[in-house]
């Protein structure tokens, strides 16, 4: 049987983020100013988080 790897990257990994974290990082990445540094600090700050984007960015689907 086989399964869609993106709805396996979407799987939650049992610790969500704080809201207060996502919303933060939606709002700088919207922001002109905000800078790569800052957003990979703010998701580094966040253990959930920062394994979920690492998950994701790890994947063969992404061609890295």
């Amino acid at each position: 049987m086989a399964t869609d790897p993106f709805e396996t990257l979407k799987a939650p990994l049992g610790t969500p983020s704080p809201p207060s974290a996502v919303a933060r990082i939606l709002e700088l990445v919207q922001s002109e100013d905000a800078s790569s540094g800052v957003i990979a600090a703010l998701i580094g700050s966040d253990p959930a988080l920062a394994a979920r984007v690492l998950r994701y960015v790890r994947s063969p689907l992404i061609g890295f």
